[in-house]
C-alpha cells in the first residue's frame, strides 16, 4: 500500500540498500495498526492508508489513494465544523512542522469512524504528525483518528456517581444528625450496650437523668457501671439477647437500681424492649435498649386495686349493716305497734309491756353499738353529721385519718372543716339535709387541710350523702360514706397524661403511626396517616384501611399480617400505599406486640416508614450497576487491544531507536570520517592555486572557481562541525553541572563577539536580578545565550541601531531568561519552524540553520521550555525557562 518513494529523501536513504527488510517491517506494522490512519501529501492528499481505515469507511484503497483527505472526509459525516476545523490543523503542521492534535464532538448524528452507526454523541481524537527529512522539510503527514467516545462518556458517568454518592452521603449524614436529635429529646430511656462486655457506649438524657444522675455510666461495662443488677433476671435477658439475637420485649419489669454511687437501692418498674445491634457483616456487636419507666404508674395500680378491693369489702359490709338495720327498725315498729294495741286493750299488762319495750329498746341500743362498731372499723371514711348545724355525731378513725391535726368529733362541720365553705360542698349537704335527696359523688376534688395550718392538700373522693331519718320521719342528720381514690385518679391521670404524650411523640415522627387491638383491628393513627392518605378516624378504623394498599401487594400482607397475629411474632413487609391524590408510594411496614400480665398480647404498636426514594435509589443502581459492567466488559477488551497497540508500538519505537542510534552513529561517523577528505581537498586546491601560471590567474574565472572552491570547503566544514554538534547535543544530560556566574559568562561571550557587535554598533543592557549563580552545565547554557545572542546580531535590521536586551528572573520552579532586540523580525506562523534542523527564515546573511535547533535540544532536555514572540519589522523576544 505505501509506494517506495515513501522512504526516499528520508533519513534511511543511507541504509536503503542495506536495509530494504527495515521498510517492509514500517510498511506492515502501518498496514496492520489497530487504529485508522492516514499518510498525506503535503497538499493534503492520501498517499496510503491503513486496513482498518478503509474497513471502517467500507472503501478500497484505489478508491482513496490519490484524493483529497476533505474527499475522503465527506463519506465519515463528519459536518463542516469537523472539515474546517481538520484544514486549520493540516496547514498549522505545514506551517509549524510540529504534530497537532484537535478533537471533534459530534452531537445526534450518526459517524461511521467507530463499531457501526451510533445515534449518540461522538468524540473522536485526530492527531497529525509531520514526517521530515534529514534537513527538516516536511515529506509527509501522518493523520490518526481514534475514537474516545466511551473513555469520555465513562469519565461523565464516574463524575455523575461520584455526585450522587456525594448526595447521599449528604442525606445520610443528615437524617443521622435528626436521629440523633430525635433520640437526644425522646421522653424514653435509651441506651447503647457495645461489645461481650457490654459496655456502656450511648445513654440519652432521659436514661441518665432519671436512672443515675450520680453516677458516670458512659463508657464502662454494665455490671460495673451498675453492679446491683448483675444477679438479677436483666442480666439473663441481656446475655440471652447477646448471645442468640432474639429481641426482648419485658413490660412491669422490677429492677431495683441505686441512682448515686453507695446510695439505697430504689424500686423501680420498666417496660423495655431489649435488641441485637449488628455490624456491617452481621455480627452481633451490641444491644439497644429502649426504656419506659412505670414506677409510679404500677405503685398507683396498685394501691388503687387495693383500695377497690377494700372499697367492694366495705359496701358488701354496709349492705348487711343496711339490712340489719332495716330489720331493727321494722321490728321497732311492730314492737310499738304492739305495745299501742295492749296499751289501749290491756291497762293491766303494763308491767309486761314495759318489760318487752326495754328489751327492744336494749336490742336495739346492742344493734346501735353493733353498727357503730362496725363504722369504727370499716375501712372506708365514714360519719355522721347531726342537726341543721351539721355537728360531727360519729367518726371513724378512717375519716379522722383525713383530718390528723384536726379534732372533729361534736364540732359543726363548716367549723372543724372551714375550708369548704363557699365550695359546692356547703350546698351539696345543705340539700340533702333540706331536701332528703341522696348525693352520689364520683371522682370529686376536694381542697382540704388536714391540718390547722391552713396548707391545702388536692383530694379525689367516691361519697355518698344520706339524710338520716328520726322516728317521726324527719330529716334529722346526714349520714356519709366517702371513699379516697386520690391515687387512684392520679394513676388515671398518668395514664392519660402518658397517652397524650405518645400522640404528641407520635404525631412528631416523620413515619406513619398505628395501632391496633390484639385481633388486628386498627384504632389509633397519627397526623402523618390522615394527611397522607386523606381518611379520617371512622374512614381508617378497624380493617378499612386495607382500601388504601395496592390490590398486586394486599393478599401477602394480609397473610404475614394474621400470621403475626397468630404468633405474636414481629411483623415486617414493604408495599405501595395509596396517597390522598390516588398515587402509590412504596413504605416499610412494622409492628410489634406489648403483652400484658398474663403474657397475652394486649396491643399492637406499628410504624409505616416512606421508602420510595430507597426503592428509586435501588432501581437507579441497579441500572448503574448493569452499565458499569457493560462498560467495564468493553473497557477491557479495549484495554487488550490497548495492550496489543502497545506492544505493537513499542515494537515499532525499538525499531526507530536503533535506526536513530545507527543514524546518531552515521551522522558522527561521517562528521568524522570527511574531515580528513576536505582538508586533503583544500590542501590540494591552495597546491593547484600555487602551480597555476600568470596567464592562468590573469583569467577572472579561474579566480572565481578557486574562490567558489575555497567558499565551498569552509560550508562543508562548518557543515560537518554543525552535524558533531547535535549529536552531541542529542547525547547531553545533566553532566558538569555546577554553580555558573552568568555576569561572568556573558562578559565571556561578548568578548568572543567582540567584532561582530563592534561592526553592528549594539546596545546590549544587562539585567539579572536574583540570577547571579545558577546551577546549570555551563557549556550548556553559554551554548544557549551564545546562539540567541549571535542570531539577534546576524538578523539586526539595518535601518535602524540594534537594541539587545538580556535579563534573567527567578521563580520557585524555573530560571527565565530573555533576550529581547529590535531587529527585523519573523511573520508568527513561522515561530516553530524556526526550530527546525537547518531552517533558515533569512537567507541574506550567512548560517546553517541548526543554532536554534540545539537552543531547543538543550532546553527540552534539561525539562524545561523555549518561547518566542515575534513581528516583522519590530523585533523578536526569546524566553527561555530553566527548571531550578
Amino acid at each position: 500500500m505505501i509506494p517506495y518513494d515513501f522512504f526516499n529523501n528520508t533519513r534511511m536513504k543511507e541504509f536503503s540498500d542495506k536495509n530494504s527488510k527495515a521498510k517492509l517491517n514500517v510498511t506492515s506494522i502501518i498496514e496492520s495498526l489497530p487504529d485508522p490512519y492516514l499518510i498525506l501529501s503535503t497538499d493534503f492528499r492520501v498517499i496510503t492508508a491503513s486496513e482498518v481505515f478503509l474497513q471502517r469507511i467500507k472503501r478500497t484503497g484505489s478508491e482513496v489513494i490519490g484524493k483529497s483527505v476533505h474527499e475522503i472526509y465527506k463519506l465519515t459525516d463528519f459536518g463542516s465544523h469537523a472539515t474546517a476545523s481538520l484544514q486549520h490543523s493540516l496547514e498549522k503542521v505545514k506551517d509549524t512542522n510540529m504534530p497537532d492534535c484537535f478533537c471533534i464532538i459530534k452531537d445526534n448524528g450518526s459517524n461511521h469512524i467507530g463499531e457501526g452507526t451510533k445515534s449518540v454523541n461522538a468524540y473522536w481524537d485526530i492527531m497529525n504528525i509531520p514526517v521530515n527529512d534529514n534537513e527538516g522539510n516536511l515529506l509527509y503527514i501522518c493523520l490518526k483518528v481514534q475514537d474516545i467516545t466511551e473513555r469520555v462518556k465513562q469519565k461523565l458517568k464516574i463524575k455523575e456517581t461520584k455526585r450522587k454518592e456525594l448526595l447521599a452521603l449528604a442525606k445520610a449524614q443528615h437524617q443521622r444528625d435528626s436521629m440523633e436529635k430525635f433520640l437526644m429529646q425522646l421522653p424514653a430511656g435509651i441506651c447503647i450496650l457495645q461489645g461481650a462486655d457490654l459496655e456502656y457506649e450511648f445513654v440519652n438524657p432521659t436514661y441518665q437523668q432519671q436512672l443515675f444522675p450520680g453516677k458516670d455510666i458512659v463508657g464502662k461495662p454494665l455490671f460495673e457501671a451498675v453492679p446491683e443488677v448483675k444477679d438479677t433476671e436483666i442480666a439473663n435477658i441481656l446475655h440471652h439477647v447477646y448471645q442468640t439475637g432474639e429481641t426482648v420485649e419485658g413490660k412491669e419489669m422490677y429492677i431495683p437500681l441505686a441512682p448515686f454511687e453507695g446510695s439505697p437501692l430504689r424500686d423501680h418498674y420498666f417496660n423495655f424492649i431489649q435488641q441485637a445491634r449488628r455490624n456491617e457483616n452481621g455480627d452481633i456487636d451490641g444491644i439497644m435498649t429502649f426504656a419506659y419507666e412505670i414506677t409510679e404508674l404500677v405503685v398507683a395500680r396498685k394501691t388503687v386495686e387495693q383500695s377497690e378491693s377494700q372499697l367492694t369489702r366495705l359496701n358488701e359490709q354496709l349492705a348487711l349493716t343496711n339490712e340489719e338495720l332495716i330489720a331493727s327498725n321494722k321490728a321497732l315498729l311492730t314492737a310499738k305497734i304492739e305495745l299501742e294495741t295492749i296499751n289501749n286493750e290491756l291497762e293491766n299488762r303494763v308491767a309486761l309491756r314495759t318489760a318487752e319495750l326495754e328489751n327492744a329498746r336494749a336490742e336495739a341500743d346492742m344493734q346501735r353499738k353493733r353498727m357503730i362498731h362496725f363504722f369504727h372499723q370499716a375501712p372506708a371514711a365514714i360519719c355522721i353529721l347531726d342537726g341543721p348545724e351539721l355537728t360531727f355525731e360519729l367518726v371513724n378513725p378512717s375519716y379522722q385519718k383525713l383530718f390528723p391535726g384536726k379534732p372533729l368529733l361534736g364540732k359543726p362541720v363548716f367549723i372543724a372543716i372551714p375550708e369548704i365553705i363557699g365550695t359546692p360542698i356547703a350546698d351539696i349537704l345543705k340539700n340533702v339535709f333540706d331536701t332528703g335527696e341522696t348525693f352520689y359523688g364520683k371522682e370529686i376534688q376536694l381542697q382540704l387541710s388536714p391540718y390547722d395550718d391552713g396548707i391545702l392538700k388536692t383530694f379525689y373522693f367516691n361519697f355518698i350523702y344520706q339524710a338520716r331519718l328520726n322516728t317521726a320521719g324527719a330529716i334529722d342528720g346526714i349520714m356519709v360514706f366517702a371513699n379516697d381514690v386520690t391515687d387512684l385518679v392520679l394513676s388515671k391521670k398518668i395514664t392519660e397524661s402518658s397517652f397524650k404524650r405518645f400522640e404528641k411523640l407520635s404525631n412528631s415522627l416523620p413515619q406513619m403511626v398505628w395501632t391496633a387491638t390484639p385481633d388486628g383491628n386498627l384504632n389509633y393513627f397519627n397526623e402523618q396517616w390522615h394527611q397522607f392518605s386523606g381518611l379520617d378516624f371512622n374512614e381508617s378504623v378497624g380493617i378499612a384501611w386495607t382500601t388504601m394498599i395496592h390490590p398486586g401487594d394486599l393478599p401477602n400482607l394480609i397473610e404475614k399480617w394474621n400470621q403475626s397475629l397468630a404468633t405474636g411474632a414481629p411483623y415486617e413487609i414493604e408495599a405501595r400505599v395509596k396517597s390522598a391524590d390516588d398515587q402509590y408510594f412504596w413504605f416499610l411496614i412494622r409492628a410489634i406486640c406489648l403483652l400484658g400480665e398474663d403474657d397475652l398480647i394486649s396491643q399492637w404498636f406499628g410504624t409505616c416508614t416512606n421508602i420510595e426514594e430507597q426503592k428509586d435509589s435501588e432501581r437507579k443502581f441497579k441500572k448503574l450497576n448493569n452499565d458499569l459492567e457493560a462498560a467495564n466488559q468493553k473497557i477491557t477488551i479495549r484495554n487488550r487491544e490497548i495492550q496489543f497497540s502497545n506492544e505493537e508500538l513499542l515494537s515499532l519505537n525499538n525499531e526507530l531507536i536503533r535506526i536513530n542510534s545507527d543514524l546518531d552513529n552515521f551522522i558522527y561517523t561521517a562528521s568524522h570520517d570527511l574531515k580528513t577528505p576536505i582538508s586533503n581537498i583544500e590542501g590540494l586546491v591552495k597546491a593547484l592555486d600555487k602551480h597555476l601560471s600568470n596567464d592562468n590567474r590573469a583569467n577572472p574565472m579561474v579566480n572565481k572557481l578557486i574562490n567558489m572552491i575555497d567558499l565551498s570547503i569552509v560550508r562543508f566544514k562548518n557543515t560537518l562541525l554543525d552535524l558533531a554538534e547535535i549529536v552531541k547535543v542529542q547525547r547531553i544530560a545533566d553532566e558538569d553541572k555546577g554553580e555558573v556566574n552568568l555576569l561572568s559568562l556573558i562578559e565571556d561571550i561578548r568578548s568572543d563577539l567582540h567584532q561582530q557587535i563592534l561592526d553592528a554598533g549594539a546596545s546590549i543592557r544587562i539585567d539579572l536580578n536574583e540570577c547571579h549563580n545558577i546551577h546549570f552545565s555551563k557549556k550548556n547554557i553559554r551554548s544557549i545565550l551564545y546562539n540567541l545572542i549571535s542570531n539577534a546580531i546576524k538578523y539586526r535590521a539595518p535601518s535602524r541601531v540594534l537594541e539587545l536586551d538580556i535579563s534573567c528572573n527567578t521563580t520557585p520552579a524555573y530560571h527565565i531568561f530573555k533576550i529581547q532586540d529590535n531587529g527585523l523580525g519573523m511573520d508568527s506562523k513561522k515561530h516553530n519552524a524556526i526550530f527546525g534542523m537547518f531552517k533558515r527564515l533569512h537567507s541574506h546573511v550567512e548560517g546553517s540553520g541548526v543554532g536554534l535547533y540545539i537552543v531547543k535540544k538543550i532546553v527540552d532536555s534539561s525539562g524545561g521550555k523555549i518561547e518566542v514572540n515575534s513581528q516583522v519589522g519590530k523585533g523578536s523576544t526569546f524566553t527561555v525557562y530553566l527548571k531550578r
